[in-house]
């Protein structure tokens, strides 16, 4: 079946291979960074299990370093009741799992399994690492579905219910106050929906859109962002029309995201700069900001899933703006500087006829 290293020494690690060796695997052990190299470089094992039961950020280290000298070796972490952002340092170090204790034989068999068959059907090494971190997204995203989607819809249910009983006894004002409650459920259900969605294989559900209107909305929307930052913006919408196949939510996510970098990027004060054009076939949206820029380390990683430079958030709305332009047969190419901000530039496929028998 193949070789798994199981790292670790204490009373748990010695369980960990014990359920290991219940799928035919032949189990290596190691208790420590130089003796797994060791073990790595003599046996030649499939796949690595790191277990964090006494300490998640040795645990942490022994990944990163682990995953630096053998960046083809699939490594599978388990970990106690890992937070948001624990499991995004894990995906930057670039495991190809995580587990959750409790901890099954066919949960470890089944994660060994699948890392093992990545590895080998994938043979260039830079798909294979965001494979990696995008299939490991999606388990995540499953055990966010579980813990936070279900109890946000029971709370969705009970804020609707409570306004229905407050209807005709309470002020408007009151009402209000629930209509915020409801509404900020809603944002909080979207986030977690979007998680998903990147998760998921994305069908595109197209049908002849006026990118100017989508942007003009996607701006509305973050009216509040801009308001309180005091971010000017400077809109210029092509008069030709911008007339594409698109999915519009998609598209509309997409555009959020980028925006909301660009506030995020400012400081009190500054100025975001949109603009369409359209011609030769192609729809072109260029988002300009005045904010702080990025370097050339932020701008190689700029793309990769779960990378981020802010306290908050996945690090996934970059990721998931690109995924969807390549979708729609598109490209995305950005310019920053740091400290002299940042541009992204985006071209749709464009239907030209449709457009022009539009502005007739």
């Amino acid at each position: 079946m193949g070789k798994v290293l199981v790292i670790g020494g204490s009373a748990s690690g010695a369980a960990v291979a014990e359920l290991v060796e219940r799928g035919s695997y032949t189990v290596l052990r190691a208790w420590e960074l130089e003796s797994a190299l060791a073990t790595v470089e003599s046996d030649r094992p499939d796949a690595a299990i790191i277990d964090c039961d006494k300490s998640y950020r040795d645990g942490l280290a022994l990944l990163k370093e682990l995953s630096r000298r053998t960046p083809f070796l699939p490594i599978i972490v388990i970990i106690k009741r890992p937070k948001i952002s624990q499991l995004r340092e894990i995906m930057q170090a670039r495991a190809a799992d995580f587990i959750a204790p409790p901890v099954t034989a066919d949960d470890l068999i089944r994660s060994v399994g699948r890392a093992i068959k990545e590895r080998c059907c994938c043979h260039d090494p830079k798909r294979f690492d965001r494979d990696e971190k995008v299939a490991a997204l999606g388990r995540m995203a499953a055990q966010v579905a579980h813990e936070v989607r279900n109890p946000l819809a029971g709370l969705q249910l009970y804020s609707l219910h409570l306004k229905s009983k407050l209807a005709g006894k309470v002020a408007a004002s009151e009402i209000a106050l629930v209509d915020k409650i409801i509404d900020g459920i809603g944002q909080l259900t979207e986030t977690t929906e979007r998680v998903l969605s990147f998760a998921r294989t994305v069908t595109l559900s197209r049908r002849r859109v006026n990118l100017n209107r989508v942007v003009a909305d996607s701006l509305a929307l973050l009216e509040p962002q801009l308001r309180e930052k005091n971010i000017r913006v400077n809109l210029t919408l092509t008069e030709a029309g911008a007339y594409a196949m698109l999915d519009e939510a998609s598209v509309r996510s997409a555009l959020i995201n980028l925006m909301l970098n660009a506030i995020q990027a400012m400081a009190v004060g500054g100025q975001m700069i949109v603009t369409t054009a359209a011609g030769e076939g192609a729809l072109r949206l260029a988002i300009t900001d005045t904010g702080c820029g990025m370097t050339e380390e932020q701008m190689k990683n700029l793309f990769e899933p779960f990378y981020t430079t802010k306290s908050q958030g996945l690090g996934l709305g970059m990721s998931f703006a690109s995924r969807v332009i390549q979708l729609h047969g598109g490209q995305i190419a950005v310019q920053s500087r740091a400290g002299a901000g940042t541009s992204v530039n985006i071209a749709l496929p464009a239907e030209e006829e449709k457009a022009n028998a539009a502005a007739r």
